[in-house]
């Protein structure tokens, strides 16, 4: 599960053309499928690198249940944390800083990411259902 999601990450990195460095780490203990995190330089909002943390347990368990409802999921939470790593470069590409800290309503920035997910995998909410 760990090498398909680290491929997975690189696909969709190249798709997003994310430019700045992506580290993937697992924690099967987080509570939540995957966060994603930035690193940045306070003073000029410059991205220094993003981190993928998955936890690879979550995918393996739902596994067992179905597998192909599984791979849609997997795809699309995976390019929903690269969704939020593209809102960050582009936003930092506009407007010469980070989103982070800019007090943008955490439903907006969900709903970005998931719109990324839809557009980098192809998979409609439809076949979510």
């Amino acid at each position: 599960m760990r090498k398909v999601i680290k491929h997975m990450v690189d696909v969709y990195k190249k798709e997003a053309k994310i430019k700045s460095p992506i580290s993937v780490r697992f924690n099967d203990k987080r509570v939540t499928p995957a966060a994603q995190r930035t690193l940045y330089n306070r003073k000029t909002g410059e991205i220094i690198k993003n981190e993928l943390v998955f936890n690879a347990k979550h995918f393996q368990i739902m596994a067992k249940t179905s597998l192909k409802d599984t791979k849609i999921y997997l795809k699309r939470t995976v390019a929903h944390e690269i969704g939020h790593m593209k809102q960050i470069e582009d936003d930092f590409d506009k407007a010469k800083r980070s989103y982070i800290g800019r007090g943008i309503p955490n439903s907006k920035v969900e709903d970005e990411a998931d719109r990324y997910s839809r557009k980098f995998t192809k998979i409609s909410e439809s076949k979510l259902d």
